[in-house]
C-alpha cells in the first residue's frame, strides 16, 4: 500500500460478531523476528489504524471468516503437513484493532508449534500468555510528513515478548534510530534494514485494481510474493545503505540484525 490505505479504527469491527477480516492465508517461512526460518502459516488481517510510508503489504481488502473458516483455510494451505511443526503469525495491517483476534489465537494454540502476533503497539487486548508478542513501533505520520515514534501502550510494553523497529540510513528521520524509551525495554529488540522500493510489484498492482473484488486466494498467493531479486523493483543502492547502516547500529546497541529472509529467497 505505500502509505497510502484508508486509515481504519476499531469502531469499523464493531459489528463483526464471531468473524475476522482476512486478507490473506498463506504458509511460508516467518522472514524476522523471534521465528526467523521457520515454517509458518501467516494470517494476515485487513485494515490498519496507521498509514506508514514505507510499507509494502497489502492489507486494505479481505473476506469476512469464522475462526472455523481460518481453520478450514489453514488445513486447506497445508495439505495434509503436520500442523504441530508449523507455527502461526497473525500480523495486518492492525492485528489488534479486531476483538476476536484473541478467540483465534485461543482457538490455534496447542494445534501448531507457536503462535505469534506482530503489532504496532497502540491498541491493547488481553493474550494468552502461549502467544508470542511482537511490537513494531511505527511513527506518526501527518500531511505525509513522517514524525516521532508512537510510543506503545504501556501494557503492550509490559506484556511484549520483544520489539521489532524498522531503520535506514537517512540522517533526520524518525527511523534513524531507536526512540529512548525503548532502550529501557529489558528483552530483545530486532532490528529490519527498511527496503525501498522504485515500484509496486506487478502482480499487486493487478490486485490493487480489483480492490473489492479480488478473492483471497489471489491475495494469499500473488500478492504476498515479493522478491528482491526482482530487476528494477527495489533502490538497490538506498537499501545497502540502509541494510549497512542496520547493521553498524545493532552492533553498536547490541540489538539482533533481522532481515526479511522471504525476500530474498522469493517466496511468501
Amino acid at each position: 500500500m505505500f502509505g497510502k490505505n484508508e486509515i481504519i479504527g476499531q469502531r469499523y469491527f464493531a459489528d463483526a460478531k464471531d468473524k475476522l477480516f482476512v486478507t490473506s492465508v498463506f504458509h511460508t517461512l516467518q522472514g524476522e523476528g523471534p521465528y526467523t526460518g521457520r515454517p509458518a502459516v501467516f494470517i494476515r488481517l485487513a485494515k490498519c489504524n496507521l498509514a506508514c510510508s514505507f510499507c509494502d503489504t497489502f492489507f486494505d481488502d479481505g473476506d469476512w471468516l469464522s475462526v472455523d473458516e481460518i481453520d478450514a483455510r489453514i488445513e486447506l494451505v497445508l495439505d495434509g503437513a503436520d500442523r504441530r511443526r508449523i507455527g502461526i503469525v497473525i500480523t495486518g495491517g492492525e492485528p489488534m484493532l479486531q476483538q476476536n483476534v484473541v478467540v483465534l489465537c485461543e482457538a490455534l494454540l496447542g494445534k501448531h508449534a507457536f503462535v505469534q502476533i506482530e503489532t504496532n503497539g497502540t491498541v491493547y487486548q488481553v493474550f494468552p500468555d502461549a502467544v508470542t508478542l511482537v511490537v513494531s513501533p511505527k511513527c506518526a505520520l501527518k500531511n505525509g510528513v513522517v514524525l516521532n515514534y508512537l510510543k506503545p501502550n504501556s501494557k503492550i510494553l509490559a506484556r511484549a515478548d520483544c520489539l521489532k523497529f524498522v531503520m535506514e540510513d537517512k540522517v533526520g528521520s524518525p527511523y534513524n534510530a531507536v526512540p529512548d524509551w525503548a532502550f529501557e525495554f529489558a528483552k530483545d529488540i530486532y532490528i529490519s534494514p527498511m527496503n525501498i522500493y522504485n515500484d509496486v510489484p506487478k502482480d499487486a498492482k493487478m490486485l490493487r485494481s480489483e480492490a473489492g473484488a479480488s478473492s483471497i486466494q489471489k491475495r494469499s498467493t500473488l500478492d504476498e510474493v515479493v522478491s528482491f531479486w526482482e530487476p528494477g523493483l527495489l533502490n538497490m543502492s538506498q537499501n545497502q545503505k540502509n541494510h549497512e547502516y542496520a547493521a553498524k547500529y545493532c552492533l553498536e546497541h547490541n540489538f539482533i540484525l533481522s532481515l526479511q529472509t522471504h525476500l530474498y529467497a522469493g517466496i511468501a
